[in-house]
């Protein structure tokens, strides 16, 4: 983030990445919970077992981590953009012919 006052650009790191080859990840996409929060949600993979997760964080307008990673199995997010309904993050996808309704609950 780039700080307006002294124009310092401020790298802020929210995945658990480490240098293993074998894990990918999703660029995230993000959901505007309210004026001062907003979900980061993409997908992490790995590479060698073909399994892949769901990973969410919640930031403030600053950038600073509010929630830790939390990661759900089986939940996927592709190109779809997320909107919050009824007090959740949700969004939809299309797997092997059906339409998947995806959500995860605020806090």
């Amino acid at each position: 983030s780039l700080d307006k006052y002294s124009m310092e650009i401020h790298e802020n790191k929210y995945t658990d990445y480490t240098q293993d080859k074998d894990i990918t990840y999703t660029a995230p996409k993000m959901v505007k919970i309210d004026d001062t929060r907003v979900m980061l949600i993409w997908n992490k993979k790995n590479v060698k077992t073909n399994k892949s997760v769901l990973q969410y964080t919640i930031v403030d307008e600053n950038g600073t981590k509010l929630s830790e990673i939390k990661t759900i199995e089986k939940m996927k997010i592709g190109d779809e953009e997320p909107i919050i309904y009824n007090n959740k993050v949700v969004w939809s996808r299309y797997r092997k012919g059906r339409l998947i309704l995806n959500s995860i609950p605020l806090e």
